[in-house]
């Protein structure tokens, strides 16, 4: 029995089945589980790996078509154990067991979560699935995107991503800031060459952020006007929802 610390070669099939993973989950009423995949700390023959890796690619093949998979992700059995104090590194044959895989399902019930972790290949080691369900987020709100679009002259770019950053580093600081892009166009139509998004919790944080940035300007005594005619940069500015389903 040729000894294996690395359970990769079946693990690989999973890899492979999420990458081809482009259909649509259920739209059923369903509820998203997360069932992570334990194995015991032995060595893996040539012969077992062979066998876990069909296995699994037929699990997960058959839970596509039932459009209840949604992905999965492969761990190497080493690990890094963190606490206050200190750190170390452990490999798995040195601990009782590993998680080597997550997999998230949609599942009607607790119930059905199981039934369909008992259809895995992790008992024929005596593994063991660990199931969890995604606490409800109460009163989830829907990011209010802020776009800008810009169509700045080349001789005006280094100013114009000086200020790009200033205000950036700015709104990061603000109440109900989520998170911001700035784009560069390299190909396409249109003329604006420059986007910058921001994502907000409501309409409220903007208008914050809105009040917030001109106190910035009448501070540092920047004109935005004044900086956007100087150097022939047009501004078009909107602000964004999504569209529900």
């Amino acid at each position: 029995m040729k000894t294996k610390f690395l359970m990769l070669v079946y693990l690989l099939g999973i890899q492979q089945l999420t990458a081809q993973n482009d259909k649509p989950v259920n739209q059923k009423t369903m509820n998203e589980y997360t069932l992570f995949f334990h194995y015991p700390a032995i060595n893996y023959s040539d012969k077992q790996n062979e066998q876990l890796k069909q296995q699994w690619q037929a699990v997960l093949k058959n839970w596509k078509e039932r459009d209840i998979y949604i992905s999965a992700n492969v761990y190497q059995p080493n690990a890094i154990i963190v606490e206050q104090n200190y750190s170390k590194e452990t490999d798995f044959t040195s601990e009782g067991n590993f998680v080597g895989a997550i997999v998230k399902i949609k599942a009607a019930n607790k119930d059905e979560a199981i039934i369909l972790a008992k259809e895995t290949p992790v008992f024929s080691v005596n593994g063991s699935v660990e199931i969890r369900e995604e606490r409800p987020r109460p009163n989830k709100t829907v990011p209010i995107l802020f776009i800008d679009t810009f169509t700045v002259p080349d001789n005006a770019k280094a100013d114009f991503l000086t200020r790009v950053k200033i205000n950036r580093d700015l709104l990061k600081t603000l109440p109900g800031f989520i998170e911001d892009h700035a784009y560069e166009k390299t190909v396409g139509d249109g003329s604006f060459n420059y986007v910058t998004i921001a994502a907000w919790e409501n309409e409220e944080a903007i208008e914050n952020a809105k009040q917030q940035v001109m106190a910035s300007y009448k501070k540092s005594g920047f004109d935005m006007p004044k900086f956007l005619k100087k150097n022939k940069i047009i501004l078009h500015r909107a602000t964004y929802k999504e569209i529900e389903n």
